[in-house]
């Protein structure tokens, strides 16, 4: 971008509720952007993510503390 063009309030908004979304969490950027609903902030001021975060270590914690299913026995 250019030194000449004007970044508009709106972009500027929605840059500050994606990165906070992203990193902090939807309530950080639903305060930081003074909106009483959460789903506002959400449907206007947060960019969706190009590809999905690798949640692979939380879901390792999550179901390592699940015991494993026993295996399943063919039927005769």
């Amino acid at each position: 971008m250019g030194e000449d063009e004007i970044i508009s309030p709106h972009t500027r908004r929605r840059t500050v509720g994606t990165l906070l979304t992203h990193d902090v969490g939807l309530d950080a950027a639903r305060e930081q952007l003074a909106h009483s609903d959460g789903s506002i902030t959400y449907q206007h001021y947060v960019g969706k993510r190009p590809i999905a975060p690798d949640l692979r270590p939380t879901l390792d914690r999550l179901f390592g503390l699940l015991p494993r299913p026993a295996p399943l026995r063919e039927a005769n």
